[in-house]
């Protein structure tokens, strides 16, 4: 029993011990911190699918809200929103635009079109009507003269008999599209992602053939917007007329290495390294030192302050994996303003100038055609594609943080087999923006306080 007793006081007396119970503490601290955060990426990932669900529900209750709230406006007062009759959608006045560019030789016309296709989902989930509400409803109805909206229904019925887009009828304009990049591309009907780049490509060459827009904004169907999302557009573009820009992508997913995406981003993260791993020296010194005075007042032990290389090198690596898996952008991860850096696979929020919509448009055709009349044995979907004519051509891609828009489609609207293996739909949580957070927290409602300011 004496032999027992001294090995378990010789072993809890250790440093090797007090090094596991430092470790405890110090990442229950870490993991504590992070997750109090509202915009901590743990503080997400701790939330259950009922919680998250639930966000979703709200926002269609509202949607379905604002929409009704909206109608009930246009019947009395359509004609202080500029429209002949009840029937006419908003932000349809290309008479406006032009009167705008041509007396006051403005350039910031933004010409949205909504990417849409009629997807099997819940009561919960009608995708196009929260996307077309958060559009309209967030920003003031006199910029009707600056912005044109026109929703395209790439689906194979009209849009008149899609369900999902029945209350949006005479609330914005309706388009239904057929693709004119070639009838070659029927034969692959069994590969969406040929026929969304088609779609894609197709509009492009329609607004490049438009005299009035100064830029092109793509969404999809499935995303929100912030409150004033033109403001921030256009504040953001600013930024950019020096620049060589082809892309301005208004959506960002969280990235956990941002610190990897940066200039001198890998010098920075090896000087925190360090500085962490001083820190956690002196702490566990200081733990030490508290332990060695309790082992010396109850257990009438002396006790020397040494740190092994043992110990020593577990410090470091846990200064490493503190920065690495909780790092700044874990706890916080909005960046500000506009950053020049590739995002990969996403085409959810882009905006394009009116200047590059035919490089575009020639670069992604050149991609399926080549696939399609045999020359080449793959191709890249539509977003990688974006992505590869920053890399392949002398273009820059930039994105702007915090994202103006949020992703909030569960179930992909293509389905069926896609050459790339690394899509995986039908996920319960979307790929979604961390930093839209905040904003897509607000409710969304019709104002018509605000939209008439």
């Amino acid at each position: 029993m004496i032999n027992i007793k001294n090995l378990l006081l010789k072993i809890l007396c250790s440093d090797l011990f007090s090094l596991v119970i430092f470790l405890i503490k110090l990442w229950y601290l870490v993991i504590f911190l992070t997750n109090i955060s509202p915009y901590s990426k743990l503080h997400y990932f701790f939330d259950t699918d009922e919680e998250f669900l639930n966000d979703f529900n709200i926002y269609h209750n509202q949607s379905h809200n604002a929409i009704k709230q909206l109608k009930q406006w246009k019947e009395l007062n359509y004609k202080n929103a500029d429209l002949n009759s009840y029937f006419d959608p908003f932000f349809n006045h290309e008479n406006f635009v032009r009167n705008r560019k041509n007396f006051l030789l403005a350039n910031d016309v933004i010409c949205v079109g909504i990417m849409s296709k009629e997807r099997l989902a819940s009561n919960n989930h009608n995708y196009p009507l929260k996307t077309v509400v958060s559009l309209i409803s967030r920003i003031p109805l006199k910029y009707q003269d600056r912005i044109l909206i026109e929703l395209y229904n790439v689906d194979d019925i009209p849009f008149s008999d899609r369900s999902d887009l029945t209350d949006l009828l005479n609330i914005v304009k309706m388009v239904d599209l057929k693709q004119r990049v070639s009838d070659s591309i029927e034969k692959f009907s069994h590969l969406r992602k040929i026929k969304e780049s088609a779609d894609y490509i197709t509009v492009l060459r329609k607004y490049s053939k438009q005299d009035f827009c100064d830029y092109v904004l793509l969404i999809e169907d499935d995303s929100i917007a912030c409150h004033n999302w033109y403001d921030k557009i256009i504040d953001a573009v600013v930024e950019l007329k020096n620049t060589n820009w082809y892309c301005l992508k208004l959506f960002t997913s969280f990235r956990e290495y941002d610190w990897l995406t940066y200039p001198y981003g890998v010098f920075i993260f090896v000087l925190k390294v360090f500085f962490t791993m001083y820190i956690f020296i002196k702490l566990f010194k200081f733990f030490l030192v508290f332990k060695n005075q309790c082992v010396k007042k109850f257990l009438k032990m002396r006790k020397t302050l040494h740190l092994t290389k043992f110990i020593l090198f577990v410090l470091i690596l846990n200064s490493f994996l503190v920065h690495v898996r909780f790092n700044e952008v874990s706890v916080n991860p909005i960046g500000y303003g506009v950053k020049e850096y590739s995002i990969g696979f996403n085409a959810i929020a882009n905006l394009y100038p009116k200047d590059k919509l035919i490089m575009i448009a020639d670069f992604l055709e050149k991609n399926i055609m080549d696939f399609v009349n045999g020359k080449t044995d793959s191709f890249e979907p539509k977003d990688l594609a974006l992505d590869l004519i920053g890399k392949v051509l002398d273009y820059k891609e930039f994105t702007l943080e915090p994202s103006v828009f949020q992703h909030t489609g569960l179930q992909s609207s293509l389905g069926g087999p896609t050459n790339y293996e690394g899509v995986r739909f039908n996920q319960l949580r979307p790929f979604q923006s961390y930093s839209f957070i905040k904003e897509y927290k607000k409710d969304i409602l019709f104002d018509p306080e605000f939209w008439l300011s």
